[in-house]
């Protein structure tokens, strides 16, 4: 059998048996398939190296599924994932979570090296600073701590200088966490958090560039690939992380 999207060429994919492969089809195009056949082809599609978006739009495109317009989701297929590698559903937006404390997560963040920057006080000099510098700098959204600008791409390619020239810096900047760049956030315990960190000693920090959030916690800067994983009242934000950062109204240096 053969789908145009989708090739099993043993030069590829040895493990891949005939077998499989004909399970595979006839799950996909099965009109009302068991759970244990939902995870068996999820789990084969990923092992293909396909993402969530990718299965969604496969699985979308050639089942037959009863009600697949209302279940196939991106929330559901990561649900799949979750249950595949640890026997337990979470969903898509859940952070990894730390086996280690908060101090020992800082502790980890502070073992690396710093990043020390200089930047401007007005937003756009900022952003033009920070691209200089190797960051990769985007618009915040007006009054969200969200990207004004479809940014996914940004986390392996920084924007262009023509780019940063026109895009809107008034309401914010956001920088991403890169293969590069890394941050460490800290969220000081009160009653917006509480389970931040109680008398954060700021000597830690000593040699490294931080600010201050609008919520009174720290943002410090790191050189380096690090995992993003947090603990209670703090996260390391990696590659696919990004930190809203001064100039912006709030954060101060």
């Amino acid at each position: 059998m053969f789908i145009e999207d989708i090739v099993f060429d043993s030069r590829y994919f040895p493990h891949c048996t005939f077998s499989m492969e004909r399970e595979f089809f006839r799950i996909l195009l099965k009109h009302n398939p068991d759970k244990k056949e939902k995870l068996f082809l999820v789990g084969r599609m990923r092992s293909f190296g396909y993402c969530p978006e990718k299965i969604c739009r496969l699985i979308q495109k050639y089942n037959r599924w009863d009600g697949y317009n209302n279940l196939i989701t991106k929330e559901y297929i990561f649900g799949l994932f979750s249950v595949l590698a640890t026997g337990t559903k979470i969903s898509m937006n859940t952070n990894p979570v730390a086996r280690l404390t908060s101090n020992q997560v800082i502790s980890n963040f502070l073992a690396g090296k710093p990043w020390v920057v200089y930047p401007p006080n007005k937003n756009k000099l900022a952003a033009l600073y920070y691209h200089s510098v190797g960051g990769h700098v985007i618009p915040m959204r007006r009054k969200e701590k969200l990207p004004a600008v479809k940014w996914k791409e940004y986390q392996t390619i920084q924007p262009t200088l023509s780019q940063i020239t026109k895009w809107d810096f008034s309401h914010g900047i956001i920088l991403l966490g890169t293969e590069k760049h890394c941050f460490l956030d800290i969220d000081i315990k009160s009653d917006k958090h509480p389970d931040g960190i109680e008398n954060f000693n700021e000597s830690l920090l000593d040699g490294w560039y931080f600010e201050r959030t609008k919520n009174g916690g720290y943002h410090v800067f790191g050189l380096g690939n690090m995992k993003s994983i947090r603990a209670p009242g703090v996260e390391i934000k990696g590659k696919g992380g990004y930190i809203v950062t001064y100039p912006t109204e709030g954060y101060k240096i």
